[in-house]
């Protein structure tokens, strides 16, 4: 057996484990919402759960299947709706996430109100910044529109959305060893540290993707045009940039993996109440 044949069947055996994990969490969060989990954490993290099951569930189609000879327009279609709209949604539901940590330590009393409508600008702003980068992308170039979609959201939305969520969590870490004793009870402590997991088991996809946009920006002109937003010429039927794809094919779908179903695991190991009320379902 090669190599690609040993990592598909590792990812048959794990994705699958740890999905079926995420689908037991929300099924015990959706059963007990009004009660134990009517916490505005666990709502943030619902939604950002079923965005990250889609998003691993496309892209087994999208990077896994490429181990194989089956690249073609069908799966260069799932790419940009995995890669890009799937992801973007997955970062601002992550930034959210530290938001919910930062207003829960800072602004207690006032906590409640922002969190109600804190999730629903959260999509409507994805859905505007989407189509906004989506027409800009298509005016700048028709030929590179896929590529140049994904790497804009690679580089500048995963880039900004980990920056700020490391703000937020660095300042509810300062408040917690301030005022140990006074609040923040275990609770609040787990879920500070279940959202700041999360955010670094996506670092390395970050680095990654930082460091192979470097990499393509000395090949690819489309990069500039994005980033300085020049109207630079694009020479059609540029030939595959063969490092690109080996990364996209070998390395990216075991980083999007971290990135994506880290929260399940930390969830369950972090909190007592998600692992009763799983126990008692499955008894």
């Amino acid at each position: 057996m090669f190599f690609m044949d040993w990592a598909f069947i590792a990812y048959s055996v794990y994705v699958p484990f740890l999905i079926f994990i995420y689908i037991l969490e929300n099924a015990a969060i959706f059963k007990h919402r009004k009660n134990v989990f009517s916490s505005s954490f666990y709502k943030i993290f619902t939604v950002l759960s079923i965005v990250n099951i889609i998003a691993c569930l496309v892209g087994s189609f999208v990077s896994r299947l490429n181990l194989y000879p089956l690249v073609n327009r069908f799966y260069a279609g799932m790419m940009e709706f995995s890669s890009y709209y799937l992801n973007c949604l997955s970062e601002f539901l992550g930034l959210f996430m530290a938001f919910n940590r930062f207003t829960t330590m800072y602004f207690p009393l006032t906590h409640d109100k922002v969190q109600a409508w804190t999730i629903r600008i959260s999509i409507i702003d994805e859905g505007l910044q989407n189509y906004a980068i989506k027409e800009s992308v298509i005016y700048i170039t028709e030929t590179t529109t896929l590529q140049s979609s994904i790497w804009f959201n690679m580089v500048l939305v995963t880039v900004v959305c980990n920056a700020l969520s490391s703000f937020l969590y660095g300042a509810c870490f300062i408040r917690l060893c301030l005022f140990s004793t006074t609040r923040n009870s275990t609770l609040e402590r787990n879920f500070l540290f279940v959202g700041f997991f999360t955010m670094v088991c996506s670092v390395p996809y970050m680095t990654a993707m930082v460091r192979e946009n470097t990499i393509a920006a000395n090949v690819n002109k489309f990069v500039l045009q994005l980033v300085f937003g020049l109207n630079l010429s694009v020479e059609e039927g540029q030939n595959a940039d063969i490092p690109l794809l080996l990364f996209v094919a070998f390395q990216l779908p075991w980083l999007t993996d971290l990135k994506y179903l880290t929260p399940a695991p930390m969830l369950l190991i972090t909190n007592i109440s998600i692992r009763r009320a799983i126990s008692k379902m499955m008894l």
